[in-house]
Formats: structure tokens, C-alpha cells, sequence
């Protein structure tokens, strides 16, 4: 009987550690969740339309010869990798959901 008591109380204290790991993981995961989806909003509320005004402005002066090539083509640049940063912090915010809904599955 007491080998089975203690058997019960080392497999109760195996699933309170696992549900802390799990606590954890899903904490963690949620933080990461909102710093990427905070990340992914200020890219395109702020960042996004910025660099698009100031490629639509490089091409003008460039048009009217104010700005070489290059200066636009750097503009255009920085344009296109603030929407691919923009799109990998989307693609990070859903992995992380992904793996929220998986951590709070009805376990058996």
C-alpha cells in the first residue's frame, strides 16, 4: 500500500510539473504572440506608409533630377523590406497562435 501511495504522490507531482511547463511554454508563446502582432501593426499603420510617401516623393525628385537613381532605388528598398518584415511578423503572430491553441487542446 505504501509503495502505491508513493507511486500516486511521484505521478501527481509529474503532472503538476508538466502543467507548469505547459503554463510556462503558453505564457512565453503568448508574449511572443503580442510582440509580434504589436510588431506587425506598427509596420503597417506607421513604418509601411511612411516609406511609401517617401518612395512616391524620391521618384519625383528623381523625375525632375534632384535625386539619382540609386537614391530611389534605396528609398524602394527600404520600402520593400519593411512589408516583408511586415509579412513575417504576421506569418510569427499565427505560428503563435498555432502553438497557443495546441497548449490549451483538451488533453485526455
Amino acid at each position: 500500500i505504501q509503495a502505491a501511495e508513493a507511486e500516486r504522490q511521484a505521478l501527481q507531482l509529474e503532472q503538476q510539473a508538466e502543467l507548469q511547463r505547459a503554463r510556462t511554454e503558453l505564457t512565453q508563446t503568448w508574449q511572443a504572440h503580442q510582440s509580434s502582432h504589436n510588431r506587425a501593426q506598427q509596420l503597417e499603420q506607421a513604418v509601411i506608409p511612411l516609406l511609401a510617401q517617401a518612395s512616391e516623393q524620391a521618384r519625383t525628385a528623381y523625375e525632375r533630377g534632384a535625386y539619382r537613381y540609386s537614391d530611389w532605388m534605396q528609398v524602394q528598398q527600404e520600402w520593400l523590406e519593411a512589408r516583408q518584415q511586415r509579412i513575417d511578423a504576421a506569418a510569427s503572430t499565427w505560428l503563435h497562435h498555432t502553438r497557443m491553441v495546441q497548449l490549451t487542446a483538451a488533453r485526455p
